[in-house]
């Protein structure tokens, strides 16, 4: 009775995460950062990331906080509090995708902070292979 208590707790609390996830992913915040980035490359992205980090503009640390709602999903993922399928289910094809354009300026980040972003990198790597077509 304990055991089966204690699984519906965590149980609980994951959804609550979940939601909690949710919330961030639609906020005005998040939504005004695809807006700004919406059509670019990676190029495009280092290059505005550069400039607007020298500037230390307020658009530097909205991308800040959108590259890191993606890390901290992958975190949960490796401490097994999220799974692969709910990630790949809800914001499976956005951190792939987000992954794409951000990796030059990921690399960048990595010259100064080696471990920068490396979660989001591993989640996108496995979620990539996972539906890449499996061979006939």
């Amino acid at each position: 009775m304990a055991r089966r208590s204690l699984l519906e707790d965590v149980k609980s609390r994951h959804a609550q995460i979940a939601l909690d996830l949710g919330h961030r992913w639609d906020s005005k915040a998040t939504g005004k950062v695809k807006q700004l980035i919406s059509g670019f490359d990676a190029d495009d992205l280092y290059q505005f990331v550069q400039v607007e980090q020298e500037l230390n503009s307020d658009a530097y640390y909205q991308l800040e906080r959108f590259a890191n709602f993606f890390e901290e999903v992958a975190i949960l993922w490796r401490l097994e509090i999220l799974s692969v399928e709910w990630v790949e289910l809800t914001l499976g094809d956005a951190l792939t995708g987000y992954w794409k354009i951000w990796t030059l300026t990921a690399k960048s980040e990595q010259n100064y902070y080696p471990r920068a972003y490396e979660n989001w990198e591993t989640l996108a790597g496995l979620l990539n292979a996972r539906a890449a077509p499996s061979p006939s």
